[in-house]
């Protein structure tokens, strides 16, 4: 199979499930429900350049959220794993041990907020602590627990609430592109290469409690296209962009940011910009100016989202907003 090519099969039990086989240096497979299968495009690298790959519009949703699936991931392989630990010679064996895996991580998360919301200081429990809890309740559990009403329609007939945190959905006007702009880096062998660098995004440089920013490559193309007032956009030109991460938002439960990515927090919540909370500190946006301009007038164009902007606030370099060191 070509490189971006790919197959789609859908369930004839289950049309809500489908498979989708896409190539990309080597084959990647998934499964889904609920997700769409619309022609889309990655930027991926070919060689030394970056080029457009199709891929359905599930995979892309699934590389936007990679940064917390990779967090999982190193919660889940690299200790107390029941996976890694037990070898099973029958394949779903070993995907049911993963799944009891996933369950132990996302009981540890929810442990773990709970635990934060009840107690007063910064220590948080640790993954062994949650452990060592979660097995004494199963050690403790006897026939009494499991008396009572269990059949499956006792279970299919009450009622689920729905969850209070909201779920948003970027709205598909507003699409992201990868800037670029790269570096030259020199490793210890000599060899040089290139890196893409990295921008503050907007969002995170208000929302996120520690001076330093979450860093992207990403940037809306029709925010920052309306902001140039008609000028073609420029990919290799890192001024006057909206960087906005796909990180998704779990400060604060209560927040109506959260479980919200810095897109739709930006976009939806904030409108663009133009409706950034009081509260938080603005953020200044600089256009692209004519080096010839900025030589005589001596500084740069700027222009500010919300009044009461100061230079540097949007967590990137006084000059350009960059923030290092660069990692792909």
């Amino acid at each position: 199979m070509a490189r971006g090519s790919y197959r789609i099969a859908q369930s004839k039990d289950e049309p809500s499930m489908i498979a989708v086989s896409w190539m990309d240096n080597r084959p990647v497979h998934f499964i889904a429900t609920g997700c769409s299968t619309e022609p889309a495009t990655l930027s991926r690298r070919e060689g030394s350049a970056v080029v457009d790959v199709p891929a359905p519009r599930l995979v892309k949703e699934y590389q936007d959220g990679m940064g917390g699936a990779d967090v999982h991931d190193q919660l889940r392989l690299q200790r107390y794993s029941i996976q890694g630990a037990m070898k099973m010679r029958k394949y779903y064996h070993t995907i049911f041990l993963g799944l009891v895996d996933m369950a132990l991580i996302n009981a540890f998360i929810i442990f773990r907020r709970v635990q934060g919301d009840r107690t007063t200081g910064p220590a948080q429990p640790t993954h062994a602590h949650f452990m060592r809890v979660m097995q004494m309740s199963l050690l403790a559990v006897g026939a009494s627990d499991f008396e009572g009403d269990l059949s499956v329609r006792a279970l299919t007939d009450t009622p689920v609430p729905p969850s209070p945190t909201p779920r948003y959905r970027l709205s598909t006007s507003h699409s992201t592109k990868q800037v670029e702009v790269y570096r030259t880096t020199r490793g210890k062998n000599g060899k040089e290469s290139r890196k893409r660098r990295q921008y503050a995004c907007k969002v995170c440089s208000l929302l996120r409690p520690a001076k330093n920013p979450w860093e992207t490559t990403f940037y809306c193309f029709e925010c920052t296209e309306a902001r140039l007032a008609g000028t073609p956009d420029d990919s290799s030109s890192a001024k006057g962009k909206i960087y906005l991460c796909q990180k998704v938002r779990q400060h604060d439960p209560t927040a109506a940011t959260n479980s919200a990515t810095c897109s739709q927090i930006w976009h939806e919540l904030w409108g663009g910009g133009a409706n950034i909370p009081p509260g938080l500190k603005s953020i200044r946006l600089r256009a692209p100016v004519d080096q010839g301009a900025q030589a005589s007038d001596g500084h740069d164009d700027v222009s500010s989202v919300s009044s009461g902007a100061r230079s540097g606030s949007d967590g990137g370099s006084p000059a350009e907003g960059i923030v290092e060191p660069a990692v792909i």
